[in-house]
């Protein structure tokens, strides 16, 4: 009877630490809405902008602590800015085909959040998890959090996503129709 006593206090202990510690987390969802993300590609002579909208996301905090995160991006929404009509129709169509994001086939792309440090001034650096067309690559990135907007800037090398369509790291002689492994994201997210 004395052990069975001692066990049920230790199990209402574990319980109600376990739920207080689970109360202080908050998952905060993206305003997808009002989050952008810019892109911008580069080539020899030129470059080009457009955005891409997310399709959902959440950071886990605690406190005012970030522990946590994820966004997921609709592939489907990739939009060209720097150019208009019919050249930037083509260019939309081009970048959704298997040449590039094969959006038929991936529809959304990730970002996870993982081993996040730091936290002063809203300044974090951390781990995370990107996946493009089901490959996904681990990096190092930023992030700073202003009261509710979340922004970030990453610099990615398409070949890693399997994407070599006019990569000179792939394929010699393309001269002035080489297109750069390496895109940037301007991410700016509200919740």
């Amino acid at each position: 009877m004395k052990n069975s006593l001692y066990f049920y206090v230790i199990l209402v202990f574990v319980c109600c630490t376990t739920l207080s510690i689970n109360a202080q987390k908050k998952e905060r969802q993206i305003n997808t809405k009002q989050s952008k993300i810019v892109w911008n590609a580069y080539k020899i002579g030129g470059a080009h902008q457009g955005t891409i909208a997310l399709q959902s996301g959440f950071l886990v905090y605690e406190e005012d602590r970030v522990l946590a995160g994820e966004f997921v991006v609709d592939m489907h929404s990739i939009q060209v800015t720097d150019i208009e009509g019919m050249y930037a129709k083509k260019l939309v169509n081009h970048l959704k085909s298997k040449d590039f994001f094969e959006v038929d086939s991936f529809e959304t792309a990730k970002i996870k959040f993982l081993k996040i440090s730091g936290g002063s001034n809203g300044m974090y650096t951390l781990i995370s998890k990107i996946t493009i067309k089901d490959k996904t690559i681990t990096m190092p990135m930023s992030i700073e959090i202003k009261g509710k907007k979340v922004f970030s800037k990453l610099k990615l090398d398409r070949t890693k996503f399997g994407i070599t369509y006019k990569s000179s790291s792939f394929f010699a002689n393309l001269k002035d129709k080489a297109i750069n492994d390496e895109f940037d994201l301007d991410i700016q997210l509200q919740f």
